[in-house]
């Protein structure tokens, strides 16, 4: 017989005890033991006796053996208890969910071997720095000579149709104007006399105005369209660049801690996008075009090119730029307040919670004094504390305010959720699911 060792078996079994008295008795004395030996089954009928085998009246077998009687068999059971355990499978419902919409990005997926975002956070990491006091950042380019036409064409068009909108609210047409002469007096813009001369890719943006009258600060502001393609098959600014990791925390985080503490409080940063700067080599693929003169009809003569002096709202890689900028801003600053700030920082949006007034108060000063270090205006300071509104707010603040997109009475101190009726017509697309809950 060919014997093998182990450290251990197995655990303890129920065996029954060996006793004279089981043949007369309708059950079976057990206690716990630690087996020893394990005959395989190979082996058993050189250890087993069959021909000696008799039934027990508790219902078990009993068969001699050369190591001792054995006992089989299930016995007369006199009562049941059932047990049952059931562990539920986690996640089968989100697995066979997400299975379902997998299914529409077969063969479209990139390739899993490069990491689009881990691309783009290195290529700012290494381009990031500060100039007089502000920080100036790179496009993260997909390639470095992308096959990106100029777009020039195409923007003559777009503002040939702008402006025929706006000249019909001239209101409009001088706010629109009043907003490109203002960044230019900042710097945000500069003219480019020379279409010729250009350090790197050139390609120009139409723009078109977006109306917020319901906004406190800003009721018309400028969007550049990076999607635009100048013909079928083209390539967009935007199909150019890496959108870049999503640096934003956890909003169900967000919300228990702004409903968490006594005190909340939100702001923003002002003109977020426009407070980054561009790089030099950068600012030609970011030209458009508008006029010299809005009183003047539209001539080549009236026409002046511009290039973007800071990252342009509209662009794929934007927001990743602001938030990775503001991020790394903060960490640089490494104070407790800091910190607070990194994991309330949902875009240009700030929170900030406080036990007390004076806390609060505290913390608003400090939080101005982080984004000032960054050339960046921290404003539209709004709370449910009064004191905190009279010192840090803007005038004219209104009393309900949107905190991630969910109205807020400041005054009252609460939330409103305000969900549309759901029409069953008993037709559900995958479109509709989407849709729903947004």
């Amino acid at each position: 017989m060919r014997v093998s060792s182990v450290k251990k078996l197995t655990d303890q079994i129920m065996v029954p005890i060996e006793d004279a008295l089981h043949e007369n008795t309708t059950s079976l004395q057990g206690k716990r033991m630690q087996p020893s030996i394990l005959i395989g089954a190979d082996y058993f009928w050189e250890v087993v006796n069959a021909s000696e085998a008799r039934k027990l009246p508790s219902g078990f077998h009993m068969i001699d053996s050369k190591l001792g009687p054995l006992f089989c068999g299930k016995g007369h059971m006199t009562s049941m208890v059932v047990i049952q355990q059931k562990e539920a499978e986690k996640k089968t419902f989100e697995d066979t969910v997400e299975n379902f919409w997998k299914l529409e990005a077969i063969g479209v997926n990139d390739n899993p071997e490069v990491d689009d975002d881990e691309v783009a956070l290195q290529q700012f990491q290494n381009s990031v720095k500060i100039k007089d006091g502000r920080y100036v950042v790179k496009w993260p380019w997909k390639d470095n000579n992308p096959d990106l036409p100029s777009n020039y064409t195409l923007c003559i068009a777009r503002l040939t149709s702008t402006l025929r909108r706006l000249k019909e609210q001239p209101d409009l047409l001088q706010k629109y104007d009043d907003i490109m002469k203002e960044q230019l007096q900042k710097s945000i813009i500069e003219p480019v006399n020379d279409l010729d001369q250009h350090s790197g890719i050139v390609h120009y943006l139409p723009h078109h105005p977006v109306i917020t009258p319901n906004k406190a600060t800003t009721k018309v502001r400028i969007v550049y369209d990076a999607s635009a393609k100048a013909r079928r098959g083209a390539k967009s600014l935007n199909d150019c660049l890496y959108r870049g990791p999503l640096l934003l925390p956890d909003l169900c985080g967000m919300l228990i801690r702004f409903r968490t503490y006594k005190i909340a409080i939100m702001a923003d940063v002002e003109k977020a996008f426009l407070q980054l700067g561009l790089e030099q080599e950068d600012r030609d693929a970011v030209r458009f075009i508008w006029l010299k003169d809005i009183k003047k009809p539209w001539s080549q003569d009236n026409l002046q090119v511009y290039r973007f002096c800071r990252v342009a709202f509209g662009v794929i890689s934007s927001p990743f730029l602001l938030a990775a900028t503001i991020r790394h801003h903060l960490q640089k600053s490494g104070t407790k307040v800091a910190k607070e700030i990194e994991e309330n920082v949902y875009a240009d949006n700030v929170l900030m919670e406080a036990r007390s007034t004076k806390e609060a108060q505290d913390k608003c000063r400090e939080m101005k004094k982080i984004f000032k270090q960054a050339l960046m205006n921290l404003r539209e300071f709004t709370s449910n504390d009064q004191l905190i509104n009279d010192e840090f707010a803007d005038e004219g603040q209104k009393e309900t305010v949107k905190f991630l997109g969910i109205p807020w009475n400041t005054k009252r101190d609460v939330i409103m959720a305000r969900l549309p009726p759901v029409e069953d017509n008993g037709n559900h697309t995958k479109r509709q699911v989407v849709h729903r809950p947004t």
